[in-house]
């Protein structure tokens, strides 16, 4: 399972996060991070130019480690710079020789960009200064449209245990058997599901129910739902990366640790039937 894994590292540029009360970690902490990602076997960080200084935190790392220790996956938006130019100041930042999986930020993005000549140079790209060409996405709607294009390779989009199979499966699965790639993220959904139910904003006191629902199913297993969460994604078989992020050393190694809890299959059944009506409560982008 550790395979699969995806070091996010947006909370090493910018304070991120519902349930983050310690802010940015520093540099040296963020390098302890990075040093520990490594020496366990992660081997890929999810970065963006507008990520803060990620990127440019993940450059002084390659450059002080000596070597390229990560494949990288970056965002990017179209503000009207070259195209080359734009690869050749992220490889600067990030201290690699190639970007293994470019995205753009946003479906709009893409939208914007599908039919200019930009997109063209994008593809005269792939396997020179770029590995794959993929989207961040949100909603099913876009999932459809994407599955129409060849030229996408690699989609990243949220999924858990509330933005679940029932929610996502169908889709996933069909883009799974034309052979996209896919990545996911919110696993902890921003670290909502850590927070106490009766403790919500008011804009996401609609999602209690869920929470407790997810809480009484991890407590009747006795587990930890970090553990659930984590593992209920990495189990399905047509995701093949899962995005997770940290603030502190401490938390990657519980993070780590809860790969090894042994999680009944079973408990899977449970989450694929919870249906949240309020979906659009399950972006973080509406709260």
């Amino acid at each position: 399972m550790k395979s699969k894994l995806i070091l996010g590292t947006v909370q090493l540029g910018l304070d991120y996060g519902i349930n983050n009360s310690r802010g940015k970690p520093s540099r040296r902490q963020s390098y302890a991070i990075l040093d520990y990602a490594v020496r366990e076997g992660i081997g890929c960080l999810d970065t963006a130019a507008a990520y803060g200084d990620s990127e440019k935190i993940i450059g002084g790392f390659h450059r002080d480690y000596g070597s390229t220790a990560f494949q990288i996956i970056t965002k990017f938006h179209d503000n009207g710079k070259p195209f080359d130019q734009v690869i050749s100041e992220a490889t600067d930042r990030l201290g690699v020789d190639q970007i293994d999986t470019l995205l753009f930020h946003s479906f709009a993005d893409y939208q914007n960009c599908r039919n200019q000549p930009l997109y063209d140079e994008l593809l005269a790209e792939q396997g020179k200064t770029i590995g794959k060409l993929g989207i961040s996405v949100y909603t099913n709607e876009e999932l459809e449209e994407i599955a129409k294009d060849d030229t996408v390779s690699v989609l990243q989009l949220p999924f858990n245990l509330l933005d679940n199979e029932k929610v996502r499966g169908t889709h996933l699965k069909a883009l799974s058997d034309k052979g996209k790639v896919i990545h996911t993220r919110s696993v902890f959904l921003q670290g909502l599901f850590f927070k106490n139910p009766k403790e919500l904003p008011v804009k996401l006191t609609l999602l209690a129910p869920y929470l407790e629902k997810l809480q009484d199913i991890a407590e009747g297993a006795k587990i930890p739902l970090g553990a659930l969460a984590l593992q209920y994604v990495l189990n399905k078989p047509y995701i093949s990366g899962v995005l997770f992020g940290v603030e502190t050393l401490e938390q990657l190694k519980l993070n780590l640790r809860w790969l090894t809890v042994e999680v009944d299959p079973k408990i899977y059944t449970q989450i694929d039937d919870i249906n949240v009506q309020q979906r659009e409560l399950l972006q973080p982008t509406n709260w």
